[in-house]
This record gives structure tokens, C-alpha cells and sequence, in this order.
């Protein structure tokens, strides 16, 4: 009689109880995982975007430096170069809102750095550069570090992170 009692309470209380309890936690999981996916996708798609917007400012740069004649020709290159880097910076700062990690001005300062080659655009003085200058290559460079640190932190954060995350319930 007593077994029977107790195969009773576990049909009727106990395994209904954990069918929820499983399905509560594979929803957590799931969720979690969802979250995630989307993050990194997000995170992915401004990554796209900050390398397209450094093509195009190289591109620009080049432009500015080593083939334009006409002075108001440069007066708008220069404007175009000045509104990519906001772009860049912007997308970047984005970047550091959705994860802390993404946090190091520095490399958006010296991109900036490198494409004004330390000064302000000054076009009244302005010195055209040999396709082979140095600052074409610096700028490459700058942009590539940029890209280089967002892939690290995504690689570390939601990769190796992830692995190890995968079996705890925290976010």
C-alpha cells in the first residue's frame, strides 16, 4: 500500500513538476542562446561596417593626397574624409555600448592621427604625397588594427567565452 502511495504521488506531483522544470530551463537556454546569436550577429554587422567605411576613407585619403589638383576638389575630400571618420568613430563607440570590452579610443584617435597626419586638414598648405608616402600604408595599417581588436574581442568574449558559458545559467 505504501508503495502505491508513493508511485501515486510521483505520477501526480513529482514528474509533471520536473516536465516543467525541464522545459523552464531548456527555454532559459534556448533564450539565452538566441540573445547571444543576436548580439554577436550585431556586433558582426557593424565590424562589416566599420571595414567598409575604412575602404572607403583610404580610397578618399588616397584621393586627397596624391591626385586631386583642383583646391575645391580638396575642400570636399576633406569634408568626405572628416564625415567617414565620425562614421567610424561612431560605429565604434556603438560598438563599446554593446560590450564593454570593445573600449579603446586610442586606436579611433590614432586612425584619426594617421589620416590628418597629426594636424588638421590644411589645404591652404597642402603638400601633395607620392602614391608610395608612408601615410597611405599608416592609414591601412590603423584601420587593420581597428578591425584586428573587434575580431580579438569577439573571438574571446562569444567564442572562447561562450564554450565555457555554455553550462552555466548566467549571461
Amino acid at each position: 500500500m505504501m508503495e502505491n502511495s508513493w508511485f501515486d504521488l510521483y505520477r501526480s506531483v513529482i514528474a509533471p513538476t520536473i516536465a516543467i522544470v525541464l522545459v523552464v530551463i531548456g527555454w532559459l537556454l534556448v533564450s539565452r542562446d538566441n540573445n547571444r546569436r543576436e548580439l554577436r550577429k550585431e556586433l558582426r554587422g557593424i565590424s562589416s561596417e566599420i571595414g567598409k567605411l575604412g575602404e572607403v576613407l583610404s580610397e578618399k585619403c588616397y584621393q586627397y593626397f596624391s591626385s586631386v589638383e583642383d583646391e575645391d576638389k580638396r575642400y570636399q575630400l576633406a569634408f568626405e574624409i572628416k564625415t567617414v571618420l565620425d562614421k567610424i568613430e561612431t560605429s565604434f563607440c556603438g560598438m563599446s555600448k554593446i560590450n564593454k570590452n570593445f573600449k579603446n579610443e586610442f586606436l579611433v584617435l590614432n586612425l584619426r592621427g594617421a589620416v590628418t597626419n597629426n594636424q588638421f586638414f590644411e589645404t591652404a598648405n597642402f603638400k601633395r604625397l607620392d602614391a608610395r608616402d608612408q601615410i597611405h600604408l599608416n592609414i591601412k595599417l590603423k584601420i587593420k588594427d581597428i578591425e584586428t581588436h573587434i575580431d580579438e574581442v569577439i573571438l574571446r568574449t562569444y567564442v572562447i567565452n561562450g564554450v565555457r558559458d555554455f553550462f552555466s545559467f548566467s549571461n
